[in-house]
């Protein structure tokens, strides 16, 4: 009889560990912040835009247009959208709806230069290329 019990609790032990381990998943941030290598000045010729991302703005012409909605610490949030051809497509989290939306971002290196492309939906399908200086 004691035997049995000392089985049936060696079985226990082992399904309760098994399934625990079985069960944990690893847990990921649901919020980026904008690297270090994507802050800078920017400029696009087709529009003759200057962009300057900061860790906590976004000003574009000299005028904020996108500020990190925390008090003093918190940095402008995004997250990655989809990955394709092994770049990564970001968004900015601050549109509360799809209008507000600043479109699809994404980083290219070309000629040892930065370029950061931004895809505006009814763009017609070319996106507009800032270049880093």
């Amino acid at each position: 009889m004691h035997f049995k019990k000392l089985i049936m609790l060696v079985i226990t032990a082992l399904s309760l560990g098994i399934g625990v381990g079985i069960s944990q998943t690893n847990a990921q941030a649901a919020t980026n912040y904008m690297p270090r290598s994507w802050r800078g000045i920017y400029y696009c010729s087709f529009n003759h835009t200057l962009f300057v991302l900061h860790a906590h703005s976004v000003q574009v012409d000299g005028r904020t247009t996108l500020r990190s909605n925390g008090h003093g610490y918190h940095r402008i949030a995004f997250h990655k959208i989809k990955t394709l051809h092994h770049h990564g497509y970001y968004q900015f989290e601050y549109a509360e709806y799809e209008y507000e939306s600043s479109g699809m971002w994404s980083m290219r290196h070309k000629h040892g230069h930065i370029e950061l492309l931004q895809y505006v939906t009814g763009g017609g399908g070319n996106p507009l290329v800032f270049h880093k200086y």
